[in-house]
């Protein structure tokens, strides 16, 4: 084309046989090589092992926390996992086989079956506040930590339930 002569050079308007016989031709016969080598000669790709020196990006480090939780947090998350991990398990027993690639599925079914009994852990990991329909305050403001834990206390605590 006129771009690919404008940057190599050639103009395969002007010598329209050399084009076929050398490029052309063998491409529509199976063989790539002449294209792939006269478009790596006039085409470029930097990949970021070539360039690493110039950029600057820090080393990649890993930072491992552990968290201690309280009882009621403890309690929490645990009844999370629990909660997910068996969504999950029970969705999964809808379908028809486990051998299913998960490339051959498709976006809704993956999201309803596998990420959907997920989302309130990683919301939970973001903030406990945000599991969806988990918490009802009488404000819709994010409550800190410590308000958030007496508000599970209170809503788990024998004394305070009304029956």
């Amino acid at each position: 084309s006129v771009w690919i002569g404008a940057i190599s050079g050639i103009d395969p308007h002007q010598d329209l046989r050399w084009w076929q016989d050398l490029v052309y031709g063998p491409y529509c016969h199976g063989d790539n090589k002449p294209l792939y080598e006269l478009m790596g000669k006039i085409m470029w790709r930097t990949a970021k092992k070539d360039v690493l020196h110039q950029i600057n990006i820090p080393e990649q480090t890993e930072e491992l926390e552990w968290l201690h939780f309280s009882p009621v947090e403890e309690h929490f998350y645990r009844r999370q996992h629990s909660e997910c991990s068996q969504d999950f398990i029970d969705k999964l027993s809808k379908m028809n086989s486990l051998d299913i690639p998960l490339d051959t599925l498709d976006r809704q079914t993956i999201t309803s079956m596998i990420l959907g009994p997920l989302l309130r852990l990683r919301q939970a990991c973001s903030h406990p506040q945000a599991v969806r329909g988990q918490f009802l305050t009488a404000t819709k403001a994010t409550m800190s930590m410590e308000e958030l834990l007496e508000s599970l206390i209170k809503k788990h605590s024998p004394s305070v339930r009304k029956h």
